[in-house]
């Protein structure tokens, strides 16, 4: 079986294709043995290292709920007002 953690530099490093190192920032998390295997198993599945894998899941976990937040908001302000329109 072929080691899962073993990725190009350039992936780690932010070297053309990352995010610049300037932009980055360091941090440590405990995970469980069976999450820990199965982040593995997702990057090498969609051909990215371990920590390409976690930014993109915990980006994609806050864009479309920040989005549709705000839009759920504009249209409650939007029906407030014309509830405050209608009334005597």
């Amino acid at each position: 079986m072929a080691q899962l953690d073993a990725f190009p530099w350039w992936m780690e490093s932010g070297h053309k294709f990352g995010m610049p190192p300037t932009e980055r920032l360091t941090i440590h998390i405990r995970v469980s043995p069976s999450l820990l295997k199965r982040i593995k198993i997702a990057a090498a599945e969609n051909g990215r290292s371990m920590n390409a894998e976690i930014v993109a899941r915990l980006e994609r976990s806050f864009g479309p709920d920040d989005k549709n937040r705000t839009e759920a908001l504009k249209l409650l302000k939007e029906v407030l007002s014309l509830l405050d329109k209608g009334k005597p």
